[in-house]
């Protein structure tokens, strides 16, 4: 294998693997939060809604 049919795989296995991005949990008022999620790639809404109770929840234990 040379290193243009390598470099050509990480590329695609990148491209296939997919990723959720999640903003800061914000505080919008008393006892209210706000999260937003974003999945790019092979991602689905459901796995960035996933992200976003994650990231919530985490914010609500405090870890």
């Amino acid at each position: 294998m040379n290193a243009k049919d390598a470099g050509l795989e990480i590329v695609c296995a990148a491209m296939l693997s997919g990723c959720v991005s999640t903003s800061d949990v914000l505080e919008v008022g008393q006892d209210t939060y706000s999260v937003f999620a974003t999945s790019y790639g092979y991602r689905s809404a459901a796995t960035a809604r996933q992200y976003a109770f994650e990231a919530g929840a985490s914010k609500c234990t405090g870890k």
